[in-house]
């Protein structure tokens, strides 16, 4: 298998990248293309970076609709700073008998052998460059022949420069743009940066569609169930408000946190398979997570969300994710989210009551409070306790 390996911060990824993947796999008849987001750059700083799982899920957006293309975590697994020739290396462990091909701008060609361990790089993989206007054939050749001399292939392909560049993006980003053509990104791209403020973007700003995620729920949703999400959404707000989170996020995570509930388990499992990381790893990989159905429904919403809504907020996909189990280190949006489903109007139970009242002095009291109730609930049904229910008790204080 012909495989090529396309590297960079891809902050932001864009269509100038997805049209050089294109371009290489077409003319040196590539199989598939992995794009492999850096986690730590060794050969330049880039202001403002945004982590590692932002980037990763910006790729996933922009590759949709481009069989062959692919994302590659393997330099966001290992620790900093990422070395190129550790990845081609890790790949031939992955898949042996593939040949690679490392695709490159003809600055990066002209500078490979200066890489850590760059004589070695260039014996992993047949390293390719595309001409641009400012280079000369006789620069990129008189570099072939330096690799070539080391015992590497090289590959040089002609085709027009692509006008569009990550720096440019981001400029314009920071200066009001919002036009997805106009700045060269796909449109979920841009709404996953819109949607978590990136680059100088603010969610607050985003045209949420806050009817049509109230008349989803309410059609997805028995009336009593729609009736808790409507309050949970208010509580969210109010709770939000009082203790500095973002009062419309949290108001749609209350809105969405349910949209699964009423499904069949078979379906709710199902969506569970499209989670994205790192949420899919979290949650899938726990075995007892598959024996306790009854959590299912919020991650599965999650997933949902973000497959059929295009809800890319990471606040609001791991809001609605944990609601119901919570985990170890919540962020205050999650910790909002999981008070909020328990504290809702509609709950008129003396333990509601009282975690009500703690909620409106201290949340952490609140969510303590409920983890104890928890776990005597699943002692008396002996319903088996998930990782992230047992590490948010032992956060908190209570013994298993």
């Amino acid at each position: 298998m012909k495989i090529g390996v396309l590297g960079g911060t891809f902050s932001p990824i864009h269509n100038g990248h997805i049209r050089l993947a294109g371009t290489f796999a077409g003319q040196l008849g590539l199989d598939w293309v992995l794009f492999v987001p850096t986690a730590v750059p060794p050969h330049k700083e880039v202001p403002d970076l945004p982590a590692g799982e932002h980037r990763c899920r910006m790729v996933e957006l922009a590759l949709q609709g481009h069989p062959g293309f692919e994302l590659c975590r393997l330099e966001q697994q290992r620790p900093a700073p990422s070395y190129t020739v550790d990845t081609l290396a890790q790949l031939h462990e992955l898949y042996p008998g593939s040949s690679f091909y490392f695709l490159t701008g003809s600055d990066m060609f002209c500078t490979v052998l200066d890489w850590h361990r760059g004589e070695e790089l260039v014996r992993l993989a047949t390293i390719c460059t595309m001409e641009r206007g400012e280079d000369t054939p006789a620069q990129l050749e008189q570099q072939a022949a330096r690799i070539a001399a080391l015992g590497g292939e090289t590959s040089i392909i002609h085709a027009p420069a692509f006008a569009v560049s990550s720096t440019g993006i981001r400029r314009q980003l920071a200066a009001g743009c919002r036009d997805a053509a106009r700045l060269g990104v796909s449109p979920a791209v841009l709404d996953y940066i819109w949607q978590n403020g990136l680059y100088g973007t603010d969610p607050e700003d985003y045209p949420w569609p806050f009817g049509q995620y109230i008349a989803l729920a309410r059609e997805r949703e028995k009336p009593e169930r729609f009736v808790h999400s409507m309050n949970v959404a208010e509580k969210a707000r109010e709770l939000a408000r009082q203790y500095g989170a973002s009062e419309q996020l949290c108001y749609i995570a209350g809105v969405l946190h349910d949209s699964c509930k009423n499904i069949p388990h078979q379906q709710q499992f199902s969506l569970l398979k499209r989670l994205h990381e790192p949420l899919k790893s979290a949650i899938i990989n726990d075995n007892l997570f598959s024996q306790v159905p009854a959590i299912w429904h919020g991650p599965a919403a999650a997933a949902y969300i973000e497959e059929e809504l295009g809800v890319y907020n990471r606040d609001i996909v791991t809001g609605v994710a944990y609601h119901t189990t919570g985990r170890a280190g919540m962020s205050l949006f999650e910790k909002i989210i999981y008070v909020a489903d328990l504290t809702s109007a509609e709950r008129e139970y003396p333990d509601a009551i009282r975690l009500r009242e703690l909620a409106g002095r201290d949340l952490d009291a609140a969510i303590r409070e409920s983890l104890l109730f928890t776990k005597q609930k699943m002692q008396k049904t002996a319903t088996p306790l998930t990782q992230d229910t047992i590490q948010v008790m032992e956060e908190y204080g209570i013994l298993i």
